[in-house]
């Protein structure tokens, strides 16, 4: 990823309601949220939409998945 892309990623995010914190380090983002406010799902929508290719290998798909899981079960206990 670009330094002009990276900025693109980092400005998009930190605009979306409940990111707390936004890093982009090479091709990985990682990100601080709150889950009361946004879903992991939200943010993935919002990479794609910024022009983020997210990665579709077996490996993402399963992160994801684990990902969707930890926030289903975090909700559920609330």
């Amino acid at each position: 990823m670009t330094d002009a892309e990276a900025r693109t990623v980092r400005r998009g995010l930190n605009q979306m309601m409940g990111v707390k914190r936004v890093e982009v380090t090479g091709d990985r983002v990682t990100m601080v949220y709150d889950l009361l406010e946004v879903t992991e799902q939200q943010l993935v929508d919002q990479l794609a939409h910024l022009g983020a290719r997210i990665g579709d290998g077996w490996a993402d798909r399963l992160r994801h998945a684990f990902v969707h899981y930890q926030e289903d079960t975090e909700l559920s206990n609330l």
